[in-house]
């Protein structure tokens, strides 16, 4: 749980291949937290899937997940503002930028 020192202390909250590595049974309560963190907009670069599926990291399993983040986000409450590819430098990952509502 995000103390209160850091509820809606940045206008932006952003995560950046940081989702993909959180467990299925934590998901939820990270993605809670990183909103808020936030007073107007959340931003995550992620690897993007229709479902959760389990992908193997580096020869280990229940290590990487792709998702679809924008859609758990809104499921929270916020409102998709942007999505896109992420562009050259970030692996294939899909941007979402969501606002609070």
């Amino acid at each position: 749980e995000v103390g209160e020192i850091w509820r809606a202390a940045f206008d932006l909250t952003a995560t950046v291949g940081v989702l993909i590595h959180i467990p299925p049974t934590d998901l939820v309560e990270v993605m809670q937290s990183i909103a808020e963190a936030s007073n107007r907009f959340v931003l995550a670069v992620e690897y993007e899937a229709d479902q959760e599926t389990e992908i193997e990291y580096r020869g280990h399993k229940h290590r990487l997940w792709s998702r679809p983040y924008g859609k758990l986000y809104e499921a929270q409450g916020l409102t998709l503002v942007a999505t896109g590819d992420a562009g050259t430098g970030f692996d294939r990952c899909t941007y979402w930028l969501m606002r609070k509502t």
